[in-house]
């Protein structure tokens, strides 16, 4: 006869097992990784804020990596990439940076950074994203492609517009005063 003691060392010693083994069978398919896990992209727009033309830039970072199939006693965080840095660059020359939220991007889902330039600014914009993730091949560098600002974010000219008006012309009338008396 086992005694209830040895019985529950066998019982915990099964279930101890049984958590190692979930973490190592980890199907292979879950493990494959897209040629692209962080993809960035990035929209730019003039608006007038606060009185002012801007270029407004928006970035949004998406996390293409999802595992296929992930054990329960898996952690959620397998696969999310942690963003190092994300660099502005205009004409190829750093000029900022953009903070992305969330970070680490989750897998499967996105980020969104942006950052504002006064309008008067013109030239190639770009964004290089540096990233890290253990689960994702380490890490790696991800870029958009360069917008253009082409100067067309800026108030209208004035311009001043003169109109005359057409000259009145009367005919000449002899006036004779005229009294009564």
């Amino acid at each position: 006869m086992t005694s209830p003691r040895l019985l529950a060392r066998i019982v915990a010693g099964v279930a101890a097992g049984g958590v190692v083994l979930g973490f190592s069978a980890l199907p292979v398919g879950s493990q494959v990784v897209p040629a692209n896990p962080l993809v960035v992209e990035g929209s730019v727009e003039c608006q007038v804020l606060d009185g002012d033309y801007t270029w407004v830039v928006e970035y949004t970072a998406r996390n293409n990596y999802v595992p296929e199939s992930v054990p329960t006693d898996v952690p959620l965080a397998l696969g999310d990439i942690e963003i190092v840095s994300a660099e502005v660059s205009l004409d190829g020359e750093v000029v900022g940076s953009v903070e992305f939220d969330p970070n680490p991007v989750p897998a499967g889902e996105a980020a969104i950074g942006g950052v504002e330039i006064p309008g008067s600014v013109t030239g190639y914009l770009g964004l290089t994203v540096t990233w890290t993730a253990p689960t994702v091949d380490g890490g790696g560098v991800s870029t958009t492609p360069d917008a253009i600002l082409d100067g067309t974010c800026a108030a209208p000219a004035e311009t001043t517009t003169t109109t005359s008006a057409p000259a009145v012309q009367a005919d000449a009338v002899v006036a004779a005063p005229t009294f009564t008396g």
